[in-house]
């Protein structure tokens, strides 16, 4: 059982409260990042990313430090440990609260982020069209073979010459 006194829990929600804090940021550099790719801005998406790395290693630092405040309690230190714990004590009470509350960023973080994938893989396919265009004429001619090597006689076309 989790310790309930009132330091041990002021502790694990300020733990929650900075993650809160960081799941936040990384929220808003995913949504930054998708701003970036709907209007192809090399910069920004590049300043978001790089905030959302450093999110990512703050956040991963923060879990760490949590699992050990479990661990030197006694308990287990996975999702699952809490969870159970959690089911034990009303809604209202203050850990409750702020793991909710960051489950539910990390939930919207991972949708924007698979969002944001699948934004890419577009924009990556309509990219690889246009090169088979400039390179063979066609949007539809494959430049590569089915064993990834590049096809014979498929990609050489002169644009322009001098």
């Amino acid at each position: 059982m989790i310790p309930d006194t009132p330091d041990w829990t002021r502790e694990l929600c300020s733990l929650l409260e900075e993650e809160i804090r960081v799941a936040t940021l990384l929220w808003g550099a995913i949504k930054r990042e998708r701003e970036a790719l709907r209007a192809r801005d090399a910069d920004a998406l590049t300043s978001a990313s790089g905030v959302k790395q450093q999110c990512l290693a703050e956040l991963d630092a923060l879990d760490k430090d949590r699992r050990q405040m479990l661990e030197m309690a006694g308990l287990p230190s996975d999702r699952a440990a809490l969870d159970k714990y959690l089911e034990t004590v009303p809604d209202n009470h203050p850990v409750a609260y702020r793991w909710q509350r960051l489950i539910g960023l990390f939930e919207q973080c991972r949708q924007a982020n698979i969002a944001n994938g699948q934004m890419v893989a577009i924009q990556r396919s309509h990219v690889e069209r246009a090169l088979r265009v400039l390179r063979t004429g066609n949007p539809d001619t494959l430049t590569y073979g089915p064993d990834g090597s590049h096809a014979s006689g498929a990609g050489s076309r002169t644009l322009s010459s001098a």
